[in-house]
């Protein structure tokens, strides 16, 4: 009974060696490493594609601050400047995922809100060109700052 066991133990660690030694590992790089960094187009207007991360960074930004839910930080009760470090990852198919947002929000229940609401604009963001490199797609794991104005007169200010 127990040279049977092994026998299994021996079978399923070398299925699982075999399983993990073939399995795609999707390496991810940061910007300096890319041949060609990503690129979006944010409207049909006069705005400017280019395959530079300045361009990229604020084309985002543009539509970050188009479909930003009015109110949602005021609706918290935040007040002031705010600050945004944005850090995600782009999939070879130009889709943002694994969205962190990190701040100086003390209220971790504001800042929660917040995030939620950089990560549900990110997902929906369309026609996201992906990273190359060696002439294949490839994930980006990149960062930007977003700063946020709130003018909430009525709730104080809260950091």
């Amino acid at each position: 009974v127990q040279h049977n066991l092994m026998k299994k133990l021996l079978l399923l660690s070398a299925l699982l060696i075999f399983a993990f030694g073939f399995s795609q590992v999707s390496t991810t790089y940061s910007v300096d490493e890319l041949d060609t960094f990503p690129s979006y187009k944010f409207s049909d207007e006069e705005y400017e594609i280019s395959f530079e991360r300045i361009v990229f960074i604020n084309n985002i930004r543009k539509y970050i601050s188009h479909k930003w839910r009015q109110g949602t930080a005021s609706s918290i009760g935040m007040s002031g400047r705010f600050s945004f470090n944005i850090v995600y990852k782009l999939n070879q198919d130009g889709k943002f995922f694994d969205v962190k947002v990190k701040s100086k929000i003390a209220d971790i229940k504001k800042h929660n809100v917040m995030e939620k609401e950089f990560q549900r604009i990110l997902k929906k963001i369309p026609k996201v060109k992906g990273a190359i490199k060696k002439n294949k797609k490839v994930v980006l794991v990149d960062s930007f700052t977003y700063k946020i104005f709130v003018n909430n007169k009525e709730r104080g200010r809260i950091d």
